[in-house]
């Protein structure tokens, strides 16, 4: 874990490096990323092959190094490109060690407030060494939840989010999932959803989330894997999540 923490830090002062100048390109899918994506994903994929060359790492912004491992290293250099590219600082850094499909450590950064999110399997999950824990909000009304609409999104759930507006439900979107995820662990947020498929999105926030006493499954309400693609997520604590998951049923 202090490895961890130090390419974090690594990774938080390319972002600040870059933060105010960041011009943006667009990949095939028309997603955006900045010079400040590329060199965190280079510098991550050197830190893998230094410290742990025989496992396969995946990067957001490079290709993937398969090893024929178990272990597979899964990096989201920076989080929220697009509030990244205006200067709207609620990006952040993620990096999780999945092993067979499944989160063993995890960190996200968040270099503007200086918050380390960090947890390892059975361990608890923490903020700057603090423990956290999921809100305990159990009603749909009274639940703060995290959520982004973008082009590329895989599953269309505008008829859920429709819904939850009929129940009352409160929507916030930092533009950074990973970023509403850790402050749902922390029980500032209440709940996330998300709409598309790409596992480096959730493969950190799925340890530190159930380490905050929380859970997280795809759309459907299965469990899944994060070193391939997911049936988008929802998570929240136990109570508020089924309630989610049920209204989600409504998407079918």
């Amino acid at each position: 874990m202090p490895l961890m923490r130090e390419v974090a830090l690594d990774a938080g002062r390319v972002m600040k490096k870059h933060f105010t100048h960041a011009k943006r390109e667009f990949k095939p899918d028309k997603s955006a990323v900045t010079i400040a994506d590329k060199k965190i994903n280079n510098l991550v994929e050197k830190w893998v092959l230094k410290n742990f060359p025989k496992h396969n790492f995946f990067g957001e912004e490079g290709k993937r190094i398969d090893n024929k491992s178990e272990f597979l290293w899964v990096c989201d250099p920076i989080d929220g490109t697009r509030p990244f590219i205006f200067s709207i600082p609620t990006s952040v850094f993620s990096l999780a060690l999945v092993k067979s499909g499944k989160t063993i450590a995890a960190v996200v950064y968040d270099p503007w407030m200086d918050r380390m999110f960090t947890s390892l399997k059975g361990k608890g999950a923490f903020m700057n060494g603090k423990r956290m824990h999921v809100s305990s909000k159990k009603e749909i009304d009274k639940a703060e939840i995290g959520y982004t609409f973008f082009k590329r999104a895989k599953y269309d759930f505008i008829p859920f989010v429709i819904k939850l507006y009929k129940l009352g439900g409160d929507f916030t979107d930092s533009g950074s999932i990973i970023h509403m995820c850790v402050l749902t662990a922390a029980g500032i947020l209440d709940a996330v959803v998300f709409p598309h498929d790409t596992f480096h999105d959730a493969a950190a926030i799925a340890l530190i989330i159930e380490e905050a006493g929380g859970v997280i499954t795809g759309l459907d309400g299965k469990t899944q894997d994060y070193n391939k693609p997911i049936k988008g997520f929802i998570c929240a604590n136990p109570k508020l999540h089924r309630k989610l998951v049920d209204a989600f049923k409504v998407c079918y």
